[in-house]
């Protein structure tokens, strides 16, 4: 998985399966891989409230997927 071909659509279809391959939190998984593919945007999160590190599914905000539909196309400075 490289940096410019990872779809929006094909980075929440991934954070599972990572997840349960190295048998991780969701949370922990969707911020490592995002810090892979688009690491301004994990940079962007980190430490804040938005940060899904520590969470489960169900406790990622609702504004956290917003702001990665949101801003996943934008320039990507990696």
């Amino acid at each position: 998985m490289t940096n410019e071909n990872v779809t929006y659509e094909k980075f929440i279809i991934t954070v599972p399966e990572v997840a349960r391959h190295y048998e991780w939190r969701y949370g922990q998984a969707l911020f490592n891989l995002l810090a892979k593919v688009r690491p301004h945007l994990a940079w962007k999160i980190r430490g804040g409230q938005l940060d899904p590190f520590y969470r489960d599914l169900d406790g990622i905000p609702l504004e956290l997927w917003t702001l990665l539909q949101a801003e996943w196309d934008l320039e990507y400075a990696g």
